[in-house]
C-alpha cells in the first residue's frame, strides 16, 4: 500500500525497518537483541488451550518454527456471536484513504452513495468498543505463544477486524491495494506474529486466507534483495513449491497463527462476505498502531 510505505519512510526507525527488515540475518540479530532487552516475564509452558485450542504452547511454537503457520485454533461460539453482532451493527471504513464510511448491513448502498468500489472495510476501534475483542486480547495463552515464538516479551502492535466484500468487477489495482490475490510479506516489525480468527464461515468462494508454508525461513538471498513486498503466485510456487501454498477454510470461529514474514495473501470473495479478526504481536515499538481514519 503506497500510503503506508510513504508513512514508514518519513520516520527514521520505520525507514530502517523498511530497508533492512527484509534480510533474514538482520531480523535474527534484532530478535536476539529484543530477547536480551525485553526478556519474557512468563516462560512458555506446556499449557494447552486457553479455551482456544487443544494444542500446547510448545507444540504451537514448534509448528510455527517449522512451517511459519499453525492451524487448529477455535473461538468459542459465544465469542464469535458477540463479535459478529458488533460487526453487523457498527460502521466500518474503507475506500482509497480508509475513511469512507461503510454500512455492513447495506454494502451495495454504501458503494452507490460514495460512487466507489469498497472491497474491504475496517473497524478502527473494535478493541475499545467490542468487549469480546478486548477480552481475547488479554488471553494469556496467546501471549505465551507470542513470547515463545518471538523470544521476547511481546508487544501488541495491531488489532484489526474487517469485512471483505464481493470483488465482482474489481480491477487488478483495486485488488492489490487491499492485498487481495497478491502474495506479499509484512514488515511491520523486526519479528512479528499474527493470530487470525474467522468470524464468518469461510470456504473457497468466500475469501480464504492463503499462506506458503516455510516461506518465513527459506528465503533465498536474491529474493531478499528485491525491493518490493509482493510476488506472484507463480513466483512463490517456484521458490517454495506449489504444495506449500495452503488456502485455509473453516466454519466461523476457525483460527490460525502465522509468521507474516512468510508469503501470504487474502483472496477475493466470490460469494457472501468474510469477517476476520487479527491480533498482531511484535518485539519493538517501531511500528505504530495504525489509525485507519487518519491516513491522508
Amino acid at each position: 500500500m503506497p500510503e503506508l510505505i510513504d508513512e514508514q519512510l518519513r520516520r527514521p526507525a520505520s525507514a530502517m525497518l523498511f530497508i533492512f527488515g527484509r534480510f533474514s540475518a538482520i531480523r535474527g540479530l534484532a530478535r536476539y537483541a529484543a530477547g536480551r532487552a525485553r526478556p519474557t516475564l512468563v516462560p512458555p509452558t506446556s499449557e494447552a488451550g486457553g479455551g482456544l485450542s487443544s494444542l500446547e504452547v510448545a507444540e504451537v511454537v514448534a509448528r510455527l518454527r517449522q512451517d511459519g503457520l499453525c492451524t487448529g485454533l477455535k473461538l468459542p461460539e459465544e465469542t464469535v456471536a458477540r463479535i459478529r453482532d458488533y460487526a453487523e451493527t457498527h460502521l466500518c471504513y474503507g475506500g482509497p484513504r480508509w475513511n469512507t464510511p461503510v454500512e455492513p448491513w447495506d454494502h451495495a448502498g454504501s458503494e452507490a452513495r460514495h460512487g466507489e468500489k469498497l472491497l474491504v472495510a475496517n473497524f478502527p476501534d473494535c478493541d475499545r468498543d467490542c468487549t469480546a475483542v478486548a477480552e481475547l486480547i488479554r488471553n494469556p495463552w496467546l501471549h505465551r505463544i507470542a513470547a515463545g515464538y518471538l523470544g521476547a516479551r511481546p508487544e501488541l502492535i495491531d488489532v484489526r477486524l474487517w469485512w471483505t466484500f464481493p470483488a465482482t468487477g474489481a480491477s487488478h489495482s483495486q485488488l492489490s491495494r487491499v492485498a487481495l490475490d497478491t502474495f506479499h510479506f509484512d514488515l511491520a516489525d523486526w519479528q512479528q506474529l499474527k493470530f487470525f480468527f474467522y468470524i464468518t464461515d469461510v470456504d473457497m468462494e468466500s475469501g480464504p486466507h492463503v499462506y506458503a508454508r516455510r516461506s518465513h525461513a527459506r528465503r533465498p538471498l536474491a529474493d531478499q534483495l528485491k525491493p518490493f513486498y509482493s510476488r506472484s503466485r507463480t513466483a512463490v510456487a517456484a521458490l517454495h513449491g506449489a504444495a506449500a501454498i495452503e488456502a485455509i477454510t473453516g466454519s466461523a470461529g476457525t483460527g490460525f497463527v502465522e509468521d507474516p514474514f512468510g508469503y501470504h495473501t487474502g483472496t477475493t470473495v466470490q460469494r457472501g462476505r468474510r469477517l476476520i479478526l487479527e491480533l498482531s504481536f511484535g518485539i519493538s515499538r517501531t511500528a505504530r498502531r495504525r489509525d485507519y481514519l487518519s491516513v491522508s
